[in-house]
């Protein structure tokens, strides 16, 4: 799965899709500022969703992440409720956060590992198949 931003595409983990947020994890490369379509697309070029930078209120990228956003950041001392706008639970939000990056990045990885194995496999047994043709052509039969 990757993104299609400006005719670059960016290797990414599946979206978290709300209401209001779309989040993309795992996007490799990809440097602020991101400006208008973004979609997502299967390896073999399906899309899946396209969204507009302009249609969103926030569009932040960072640490390979992608946030489309319409939740307007309160400033700090903006009248939020006790523990609602930082303090610890920010920072474990935030840990929590790169913790994952690290997890998508990980599955990335596996992921091309196990495409490169199925490849030599396929690329083994058409060697095999090879060898096994010359032998008999061999053996006169």
């Amino acid at each position: 799965m990757h993104l299609l931003i400006n005719g670059k595409q960016y290797p990414c983990g599946v979206p978290s899709i709300s209401e209001l947020e779309v989040e993309y994890r795992g996007v490799m490369n990809l440097k602020p500022p991101v400006e208008g379509k973004v979609a997502l697309r299967t390896d073999d070029g399906f899309v899946l969703r396209e969204d507009d930078t302009a249609d969103w209120k926030r569009v932040e990228c960072a640490a390979g992440m992608l946030l489309l956003s319409n939740i307007e950041l309160q400033e700090p001392g903006g009248g939020q409720a006790p523990g609602a706008g930082g303090g610890p639970l920010v920072e474990l939000r935030a840990l929590m956060d790169g913790h994952a990056l690290e997890l998508v990045n990980a599955q990335l990885a596996l992921a091309e590992q196990y495409e490169r194995a199925e490849a030599m496999e396929a690329e083994l047994t058409h060697i095999q198949l090879a060898l096994a043709e010359i032998y008999e052509h061999m053996m006169g039969g």
